[in-house]
């Protein structure tokens, strides 16, 4: 099974408010109310510029506008790239308009023919999502506790989303 997602996550409100920049942005409510908001061709054109060369879908565009809301609340951007369970996560987050962590991948390792994934503590995402005092309470990780395996794409998390 393939999982890829590409988008910024924030409190649910915050995030709704903010990307009203960004006229037909559509957010997703999250667990522990926070929201995604998937990057679409909407956001990203196709040949526009990476700002990190590890984060696919990450313009200097959304870096700045990322920045300076984060000033106002913690805003991290995630993406995930797996196919049979084997891949890896990206991710960056600011506060107080500052970047806090990354941008950092976290790959799984294949060594002699076998695959090491990254110790679900140690993944990109959910180390960013700790700066967003994510709590994971009861589930594995934060990124369970968020509920962001629900949907394999953006496209099946827009089926939730709301219009901004």
């Amino acid at each position: 099974m393939a999982h890829h997602i590409s988008g910024f996550i924030g409190p649910f409100d915050s995030l709704c408010e903010a990307s009203t920049r960004f006229p037909g942005t559509r957010v997703t409510p999250l667990d522990l109310g926070f929201g995604f908001l998937p990057i679409t061709k909407h956001l990203v054109e196709d040949d526009e510029p990476r700002a990190f060369g590890q984060l696919e879908h990450l313009t200097p565009k959304l870096t700045a506008w990322a920045q300076k809301e984060s000033r106002r609340f913690a805003l991290a951007y995630i993406e995930t790239e797996y196919f049979g369970g084997v891949g890896s996560q990206g991710a960056i987050a600011w506060v107080g308009g500052k970047v806090v962590l990354g941008p950092m991948s976290t790959p799984d390792l294949q060594l002699g023919g076998r695959i090491l994934p990254t110790p679900l503590v140690d993944r990109a995402i959910n180390r960013a999502l700790r700066h967003l005092e994510v709590d994971s309470g009861f589930e594995e990780d934060e990124f369970d506790a968020l509920g962001l395996g629900r949907y394999p794409s953006n496209e099946a998390w827009l089926t939730e989303s709301v219009l901004v």
